[in-house]
């Protein structure tokens, strides 16, 4: 069976526990040239986050001036490349994305790569092709407007991903959103549920990845998007329950951030950050209330929440302000000011008592994960744009992907 991997690697885009948490130690306050452990250069940008495993570092990227989307593999001690593999040759630029947003997810021997054109691959840890396949080809247009990047779940030897598209073509074919279910083993699709919605225009669209949640000893796959959130039996992809998060359906109501887990605690942002929410899964499951809390003021649109040691911590991106907020009832404890150079399209991320913030620019900045207080520990700037992929941790280290340059820092 395939299977992820252990807990100290970085093996999804949100991390070992899907909330863009990890139980890390160790990791520095500062990502500068005294931590700094290696660098290697990238044939070009992408926003999809490098995952970690097994002393690899898989990553998917563009190739500049080319129409090329590659999978790359190095090594997570030295970080010399083992392997740079052409997979699809289609590669797009939508607007303010390209073809390469979506991270790749880690199992024990190799990674599956996904890419914006609807390429769906698995190598070995050798760079071999195990299998391969395009979701356009089987599936039709994914029709998102800012081009497609969810991220695969690999879960129980599955892969689950949702298409959360427009209902029609450019030509007026009649599209239907859907999560696709295949098994990791040979690509093949084990089911693709059609998943229905009264959403108008853009509010068809998501950007956001699948999570796998446990409720009552069951494992329920979470899909958020299309002005739903509904949970789905990962064998049939039977909807078990469904949530409106926005009754008002609204046009433009996209919605590019990611929900995030703790337990049966599930924190949403709604379209454009207007505001962020809690519900209790369990609640939804036994078609009770599931409403925990709600935050009326501004979120993020793009970055997605942590969930870390009892606090939701959030990006305002208009002011580019970091808001820690209470994950039991969404009391704001502080907020702060972050570099205001650019916008912030990566995610947190919570490790060590840190958060690891980066803006578009490439400013990195660290903050402590205190609830009483908001401390910036370290301030740094990589001018290597645009930089919008999530900043990951493992095994003592903390990776940062710029348009340029994969870095590795440590405590050296």
């Amino acid at each position: 069976m395939v299977s992820l991997c252990a807990g100290s690697d970085w093996p999804q885009w949100r991390g070992p526990r899907q909330n863009g948490a990890s139980d890390e130690t160790s990791l520095p306050a500062s990502l500068d040239g005294q931590s700094l452990l290696w660098k290697a250069p990238l044939p070009g940008p992408a926003a999809s986050t490098p995952v970690i495993a097994d002393g690899r570092v898989y990553l998917s990227s563009t190739k500049r001036d080319s129409a090329q989307m590659l999978a790359m593999c190095f090594d997570a001690s030295s970080g010399k490349e083992q392997w740079s593999k052409t997979i699809a040759g289609k590669g797009q630029t939508a607007r303010r994305n390209n073809f390469g947003s979506c991270s790749p997810v880690a199992y024990k021997g190799g990674a599956v790569f996904l890419f914006g054109d609807g390429t769906l691959a698995r190598l070995d840890a050798e760079g071999k092709m195990v299998w391969s396949r395009n979701l356009v080809d089987d599936y039709g247009p994914l029709a998102i407007k800012f081009g497609f990047s969810s991220s695969p779940l690999l879960y129980d030897g599955k892969l689950y991903i949702p298409v959360l598209r427009q209902p029609k073509t450019d030509t007026g074919e009649a599209l239907a959103s859907y999560l696709l279910c295949a098994d990791a083993g040979d690509g093949k699709t084990i089911f693709k549920y059609d998943r229905s919605t009264d959403a108008v225009g853009e509010a068809h669209d998501a950007y956001t990845t699948a999570l796998a949640a446990a409720v009552k000893g069951q494992t329920q796959i979470i899909v958020y998007g299309g002005d739903y959130l509904t949970a789905h039996h990962p064998d049939t992809g039977e909807e078990l329950w469904r949530y409106c998060y926005a009754p008002e359906h609204i046009n433009l109501a996209r919605l590019v951030s990611s929900p995030t887990l703790d337990g049966t605690t599930l924190v949403c942002v709604s379209p454009r950050g207007k505001k962020t929410f809690a519900v209790d899964i369990e609640k939804l499951t036994d078609r009770q209330s599931p409403m925990m809390w709600s935050y009326e003021d501004n979120g993020p649109d793009v970055p997605s929440p942590v969930l870390y040691r009892g606090c939701v911590y959030i990006i305002d991106e208009r002011g580019k302000i970091l808001k820690c907020l209470n994950a039991s009832d969404g009391t704001q404890l502080w907020t702060g000011s972050l570099d205001k150079s650019d916008v912030y399209y990566a995610s947190i991320t919570a490790a060590d008592g840190k958060l690891y913030a980066v803006n578009r620019k490439g400013a990195v900045t660290v903050v402590a994960a205190d609830p009483n207080e908001f401390r910036v520990l370290s301030s740094s700037l990589f001018e290597e744009a645009p930089v919008d992929s999530t900043i990951a941790v493992a095994d003592g280290k903390v990776y940062l992907r710029t348009a340029e340059s994969l870095y590795c820092f440590g405590k050296k």
